[in-house]
């Protein structure tokens, strides 16, 4: 008996990709993204509720209509195309594995080609119009002396905004050459110079004692206020910081190993 479609995509999500890829939940929301556009593509094209979808219904010729109704309909990308292509040769996979009817579907799907296209333009500050911008920064205000931290940390070491949220203390080594240990995508790490970096020292205070925190944010490195409480910074505090932060967003990671000459010192 062929199994429903429900029990499959749950155990999908569920099992498959958290436990036996051990993917992280950001990944897992982006192929959530892309099963939740299939499965209402599909829908769409039968004229029925997602509810009362089948397994046979998942045919090889809606995987191609539905990867030209992302380029014709929704305007994406062909980068997108081929991330969303990516998820589904993954999503069927599975299918292949649970339910051996499918394999011959999921052989056509998997051999479905990439599109090829021109590698994106790199976008970069001259050390000049970095200079200019922190020279710009306020030094007035409760967090002034944090974002400026922030921005030298993100410039020093080529960081991604994620890597920066998630640091804790532990991970940073302040003895020469001060080192810090990222915690970047895939699960990876990696060891990234500080330049000794004055700026970072500063907080290994924490947020002032008086203040209750929530999630022990005294182990984190950069925290914020909310309310009452202390709470440890997240992306979107990083990139939401407007003037500063948000004009250097998308550029610090062209960045990659910066020369020691173009580095900033405080």
């Amino acid at each position: 008996m062929t199994p429903s479609l429900g029990p499959l995509v749950q155990s999908f999500f569920m099992d498959y990709l958290p436990v036996q890829k051990g993917l992280r939940q950001g990944s897992i929301r982006s192929y959530r993204d892309t099963i939740r556009l299939f499965l209402c593509f599909v829908s769409e094209q039968r004229g029925d509720s997602i509810a009362s979808l089948t397994i046979e219904d998942l045919s090889f010729e809606r995987v191609l209509a539905f990867l030209k109704y992302l380029e014709q309909r929704r305007g994406n990308s062909i980068r997108t195309r081929n991330q969303r292509r990516a998820a589904l040769n993954t999503f069927y996979s599975y299918l292949a594995l649970r339910v051996p009817e499918m394999l011959a579907a999921c052989q056509r799907i998997a051999a479905i080609p990439i599109k090829r296209t021109s590698l994106p333009d790199t976008h970069y500050l001259e050390q000049e119009e970095v200079t200019a911008l922190f020279r710009s920064l306020s030094k007035q205000g409760r967090f002034a002396l944090r974002d400026r931290t922030l921005l030298l940390f993100l410039y020093n070491t080529g960081a991604r905004v994620q890597e920066v949220a998630d640091l804790r203390m532990e991970h940073l080594d302040f003895v020469p050459p001060a080192m810090v240990h990222l915690h970047g995508k895939g699960d990876k790490w990696r060891i990234a110079s500080t330049n000794n970096s004055a700026p970072v020292s500063a907080h290994r205070g924490g947020p002032p004692a008086r203040i209750r925190c929530r999630d022990q944010c005294h182990s984190w490195l950069a925290w914020t206020r909310q309310s009452r409480y202390y709470k440890p910074l997240c992306r979107a505090d990083v990139t939401g910081q407007g003037r500063s932060i948000a004009c250097l967003r998308g550029e610090f990671w062209s960045f990659g190993d910066i020369p020691r000459s173009h580095r900033l010192e405080e």
